[in-house]
């Protein structure tokens, strides 16, 4: 039986669980930096904080980091929980689509991290992959994520198929003065 359910992709670093700071714990722990800016940076492109590096250091870094026991224990976006838990309510169907990378201790710790979250599907991609296909696998209404880039990418695909919701950190948290105002009305409009 087909599910008829509104689907709503959700990105999850940056949206759920909180990548910057447990990457900049890493990196201190690792003393790969004496000090890094990560915490409270609002930003995605951790590229542009390692400019100094070339790319694929600064990937390798990324990667080391993603394949690292830390990265299962990165901190949940305060109201992330209860926000997933009240979109469920509302009947939306979860799917998460996040592209951490496809190294399988990597895909162990991010399956581990999302069991929490209850989330009817999770699709596991390549480092910094394009989404768009999972996306329309998934057959997704409405999409979440932190990234102005991952967005662009999914709407120039789509065209108005999808709603793309661009988020900040706690996004998805409920009751938080950052969250979206989009957040709250998505049981309401994905589906239309």
């Amino acid at each position: 039986m087909t599910d008829v359910r509104c689907t709503l992709a959700i990105d999850i670093e940056g949206v759920l669980l909180d990548w910057s700071v447990g990457f900049d714990a890493w990196l201190r722990d690792n003393r790969v930096f004496s000090s890094f800016p990560l915490v409270g940076v609002r930003h995605f492109n951790f590229c542009g904080f390692l400019g100094h590096l070339p790319h694929e250091d600064r990937l390798a870094l990324i990667r080391r980091f993603n394949t690292d026991e830390a990265m299962g224990a990165l901190l949940i976006i305060a109201g992330a929980e209860e926000t997933v838990r009240r979109l469920r309510a509302h009947g939306l169907r979860l799917v998460a689509i996040t592209a951490p990378g496809d190294d399988p201790i990597t895909i162990r710790i991010r399956r581990a991290q999302l069991e929490r979250f209850a989330l009817d599907d999770v699709e596991i991609l390549g480092l910094n992959a394009n989404k768009t296909a999972a996306l329309l696998c998934h057959n997704a209404h409405a999409f979440v994520d932190d990234n102005p880039k991952k967005i662009a990418e999914v709407e120039a695909a789509n065209g108005s198929r999808m709603k793309s919701i661009p988020s900040r950190r706690a996004s998805l948290s409920a009751g938080t003065k950052s969250a979206s105002p989009k957040i709250s009305t998505i049981s309401l409009t994905c589906c239309l």
